[in-house]
């Protein structure tokens, strides 16, 4: 069994502690592509958004590859990827841990495939290690490292498998910013609902407008008198605990998890972002009356590999809703809905509805 070295956990903290830094979704793209190069030693590090069933997608690689024009590497890779080894184990299996194309096919197998001839042979890659950071579907975020020959060992994949949950947090995270950053700078940022507020390290609120004065208002009450300044109780707690776990050494073993916090149909939902040049701490919040936003969340973080359907209906069920009136709300049929449901229930080891959610719930850290 693979086990890491001091020296090993000692560079995962410090990767994770640069991880948050992107402030937008290509920043974060660019900037995965080439640290996880060189965490794990490769030739080649890539970022890859994949529609599989469009056929289109957008990649990042660390450093460009030499062999031939970008544009024509990602034009032959899409036109040949249902053939990745890896991908085909995703879509026959599900599995979305850290894989290597040495792990489903030999060399001379590998090289049988159209995938490696008119692309992989051209720009020099063997093998390659990749883990997905969604579940399992059409739509695929991915990360790989790429070497000319076929030496990853277990121990690259147990570090791989071990940031998979920070990599997928940290990417939506960061594409969260960007959607903000652009409302900020348009002046239409209340118009999403979304705030980004500075804090202090004790917890108290440096620049709150009376627009965030209020969403604390609606999700935890009147500020008490003379503590206008501070945070709400439960966002205080857990912005205290996620600061703990950063100083505990144990930040590799649990990644940063939002606050979800749900009152009277509304959800809220707190991120936090650090600036490393200045030492500033943010806290990104979102509010919405949609109970689809629960799914969203449950989705990014990839909990128990669960889809976005399926998901989505187990906060239908949260809401007390039977099959048939979720059918109608989601324009599917019941027969579906139960289906998903089955497979909800497999995945999170519960036979229930109520233990379901209740499941879920734990999952999200739900406050």
């Amino acid at each position: 069994m693979a086990r890491l070295s001091r020296r090993d956990h000692e560079s995962l903290i410090s990767f994770l502690g640069r991880l948050y830094a992107p402030r937008d979704a290509g920043s974060f793209a660019d900037w995965i592509a080439r640290e996880l190069r060189l965490l794990l030693g490769g030739h080649l590090g890539n970022f890859a958004r994949l529609e599989l069933l469009a056929g289109e997608g957008a990649f990042t690689n660390s450093p460009a590859p030499g062999a031939m024009p970008e544009s024509e590497a990602n034009t032959r890779f899409l036109r040949l990827c249902r053939e990745h080894p890896c991908i085909v184990n995703e879509e026959r299996t599900g599995y979305i841990g850290a894989v290597k194309i040495s792990d489903f096919v030999s060399s001379a197998q590998f090289h049988r495939l159209r995938l490696y001839d008119e692309f992989y042979r051209e720009i020099g890659v063997e093998d390659q290690i990749a883990t997905s950071l969604l579940p399992p579907g059409p739509r695929m975020l991915a990360v790989s490292v790429s070497r000319d020959r076929r030496s990853f060992s277990e121990r690259e994949r147990l570090i791989l498998d071990l940031l998979r949950p920070h990599l997928a947090r940290a990417f939506f995270l960061s594409e969260r910013l960007g959607r903000v950053d652009r409302a900020r700078s348009t002046g239409a940022l209340e118009t999403y609902r979304q705030f980004l507020v500075e804090v202090s390290a004790d917890g108290r609120l440096l620049d709150g407008t009376p627009e965030v004065r209020a969403l604390f208002e609606r999700h935890f009450g009147p500020a008490p008198r003379g503590g206008a300044e501070r945070l709400p109780g439960p966002l205080a707690r857990w912005l205290a605990g996620e600061s703990a776990a950063d100083q505990s050494g144990k930040r590799l073993e649990s990644p940063r998890r939002p606050l979800l916090h749900r009152l009277h149909g509304r959800t809220l939902l707190a991120d936090r972002t650090d600036c490393r040049l200045t030492g500033r701490r943010f806290l990104l919040l979102e509010e919405s009356t949609d109970p689809a936003a629960l799914a969203q969340v449950a989705v990014r973080g990839g909990s128990a590999s669960l889809t976005h359907r399926e998901v989505e209906i187990l906060a239908q069920v949260e809401l007390g809703k039977t099959n048939k009136e979720i059918a109608g709300a989601l324009a599917i049929s019941p027969f579906t809905v139960r289906k998903h449901l089955e497979n909800a229930y497999e995945k999170l080891g519960i036979g229930t509805r109520t233990g379901a959610v209740r499941r879920l719930r734990e999952i999200l850290g739900e406050r």
